[in-house]
């Protein structure tokens, strides 16, 4: 199944379960139950991601963030429904998703027409809602599990959908993983995140700038890098980020920036060792 709306591409990644990718690189998943459907993050907030979503379903909407950036919650602004987030990141969000970082998220994109660029700056976070490890939200068929997976930032949410075997992660992996600056965890508390997410029987996990689904061994290498980047030969990131001064580039041992290209690629920008 392929859904487009020019903009918006949903492609099934598992029955009942579809991925919602665009020019923006911050991927939306769509979970379909038989009573109600699950929305992972929101996107940029540049084209109206509700819109969309409703010509797909319209099932009542449990809406997820995996965490408070606003190239997450940038669409959060288009429901009127509750959003749930990770505790700990309803007390830094302000800053996430202030004037200068969606002011950011605009930079070459290719805006609609009817765009209110003021409607943007001012549309906030949505009604939001905590969510805490352990709760479930059954949709009819499928099941939303949350899990507290800091690192990225202080209140990361995983979800896992244990009848598909799938966990949305959010930005808690990739090939080169953001762990600095104003509401960031440390790093031992990233790698026992990490862990969290190895220990649930998954096979397949979606992260927000992946567009593939990711087997094990991509959150293993992940975890690999977290705990054996060296800080003190890493190389200083200039970044206009709020306490991101000692912020440096590090890599899976054996790795350089001249190996972005190799698929064991593994990085961490942290601040601290």
């Amino acid at each position: 199944m392929s859904i487009s709306n020019g903009y918006f591409t949903a492609v099934e990644t598992a029955p009942g379960i579809l991925r919602i990718n665009s020019e923006e690189n911050a991927a939306v998943d769509l979970i379909l139950g038989s009573e109600r459907a699950a929305l992972i993050d929101t996107g940029f907030g540049v084209w109206n991601i509700r819109e969309f979503v409703r010509t797909i379903t319209d099932l009542p909407l449990l809406i997820f963030n995996t965490h408070c950036h606003c190239d997450h919650v940038g669409g959060n602004y288009f429901f009127d429904e509750e959003i749930r987030m990770g505790t700990a990141d309803l007390g830094t969000r302000t800053y996430a998703v202030s004037r200068f970082f969606r002011d950011s998220m605009l930079n070459g994109r290719t805006l609609p027409e009817s765009f209110d660029k003021e409607a943007y700056y001012s549309g906030g976070c949505g009604n939001l809602i905590p969510v805490e490890e352990g709760e479930s939200f059954g949709l009819g068929g499928l099941t939303v599990e949350a899990l507290s997976v800091p690192g990225h930032s202080v209140g990361s949410m995983a979800y896992y959908v244990p009848e598909r075997k799938i966990v949305f992660v959010g930005d808690s992996v990739g090939r080169t993983v953001l762990l600095y600056g104003n509401g960031s965890a440390d790093r031992p508390t990233y790698v026992n995140s990490l862990k969290k997410i190895l220990a649930l029987p998954f096979v397949t996990a979606m992260a927000s700038h992946e567009r593939e689904p990711l087997g094990r061994d991509y959150i293993e290498r992940c975890l690999r890098t977290a705990e054996l980047a060296d800080y003190e030969s890493g190389t200083p990131v200039s970044s206009p980020i709020a306490g991101s001064e000692n912020a440096r580039l590090c890599f899976l041992p054996g790795m350089t920036e001249a190996d972005r290209d190799d698929p064991e690629f593994g990085a961490i920008i942290m601040d601290k060792p």
